[in-house]
């Protein structure tokens, strides 16, 4: 409508109607100014007339033109308008009904983007409608999920620094395929090399992630390095077929 308009009143061309759009929809205070000019009193170098030159009294010109810079601050497009009012409707349900669901597909959708995810799960604590859980190793997904109390939510491996992508997949297909891990040395004896590392590794201790296993991340802290050497060890002598000291 607005293309038509700066066409049928000042003798624009659909091209150069356009551009007024592309204008008014990246809101060009400049260039809004610069074409106010121009749908008024035309221009001869853009070939265009004006409306004022086309009969159109300029106090209601004027009106026409300022209603059209008013309008451009909030127009869209009916069928997005519906389309996303519909969106709105049904995520507004969804976050009202479905609150702990909601929150934890809103804090994975912004998992690689720590300040979003740290806003997200502020937000949740401050609201107090779900708890957040700690990352645990026989517990957490790769992403953030409700727990089985269908109330909370359980932090997700993949949110944890320096723990990647990958890692947490062997994790997880480990633990699925054999079980929960039952100890820190369990762990340590079957999780994938990658996990072993210390950044990873301290990182998941000092996140919580060993803390239903039975022992305090300090206590962890400080064997670490000696349950990864030993379990390497291990995984050495089992390669050349010596009898180790974690063989049953």
């Amino acid at each position: 409508q607005v293309m038509q308009i700066f066409q049928n009143l000042a003798g624009y061309s659909l091209g150069q109607a356009d551009i007024v759009r592309r204008i008014m929809g990246k809101k060009k205070v400049a260039e809004m100014e610069k074409q106010k000019q121009i749908f008024l009193y035309g221009s001869e170098e853009m070939n265009i007339k004006g409306a004022v030159n086309n009969g159109v009294a300029e106090d209601v010109a004027l009106s026409i033109y300022n209603k059209m810079a008013k309008f451009a601050g909030y127009a869209f497009n009916k069928s997005h308008a519906a389309c996303y009012a519909f969106l709105s409707y049904q995520t507004a349900y969804l976050l009202h009904y479905y609150y702990p669901f909601f929150m934890a597909s809103m804090i994975s959708n912004r998992i690689d983007k720590r300040d979003d995810m740290v806003h997200y799960i502020t937000e949740v604590r401050v609201k107090g409608r779900a708890a957040i859980l700690p990352p645990d190793i026989n517990k957490s997904a790769a992403e953030f999920e409700v727990a089985d109390d269908n109330q909370s939510i359980r932090f997700a491996l993949s949110a944890l620094k320096n723990v990647g992508e990958g890692v947490v997949a062997d994790i997880i297909a480990e633990r699925e395929a054999h079980g929960d891990y039952t100890s820190f040395l369990d762990f340590c004896k079957r999780a994938p090399v990658e996990a072993l590392n210390k950044r990873c590794l301290e990182s998941l201790i000092l996140s919580g992630c060993f803390d239903g296993l039975g022992a305090y991340r300090s206590q962890l802290m400080s064997i670490y390095p000696t349950a990864v050497k030993a379990v390497m060890n291990d995984k050495k002598a089992a390669e050349s077929g010596q009898m180790t000291l974690f063989a049953e």
